[in-house]
């Protein structure tokens, strides 16, 4: 219901010539969180990411932000499990794209993904059939020791609703 106002209010401010810019847009939209553990071999590491669980916060992710805290990410949530593919276009900062399956292991991690800063962008794609991606600041993936085979879960207990 809240996504569905926020859509018929950008299209009115559009209509009305108003519209905020995409990169104010980016820090206007409120996300839910929920606290991501990645599991890997050398231990547990927690992320507070940001849920983009609807085509519009899909589509946004984590555009036009010139900075992401350590301890942060963007979990991106699908209905259905298919193999997927992300781009850069209008991200300022590095991320490692982690792609997870259905049953929460990691099936591919794209690192150090760049900015993209002339079209056609490059895709990132997750090879095989994923209902989940979390986006982290690059590099950090490889500081977790997160390997394709690796799980994640996720804390309910600290899911924030906006």
């Amino acid at each position: 219901m809240k996504t569905r106002i926020h859509i018929i209010l950008i299209t009115l401010l559009i209509v009305l010539g108003i519209a905020p810019t995409a990169e104010t847009w980016a820090y206007q939209f409120r996300y839910d969180t929920i606290d991501v553990v990645l599991i890997s071999k050398p231990g547990r590491f927690k992320i507070k990411a940001e849920v983009a669980d609807s085509g519009t916060k899909r589509s946004l992710g984590l555009m036009h932000r010139d900075r992401l805290a350590t301890d942060a990410g963007m979990l991106f949530i699908f209905d259905t499990e298919k193999p997927r593919s992300f781009w850069m276009k209008n991200t300022l900062i590095p991320l490692d794209i982690i792609f997870v399956s259905h049953d929460f292991k990691i099936m591919h991690i794209a690192k150090n993904a760049t900015p993209c800063k002339a079209d056609p962008c490059p895709t990132y794609n997750s090879g095989y059939p994923v209902k989940y991606v979390v986006e982290i600041n690059a590099g950090l993936s490889e500081k977790m020791g997160l390997r394709v085979g690796d799980l994640i879960e996720f804390d309910l207990s600290t899911l924030t609703s906006h």
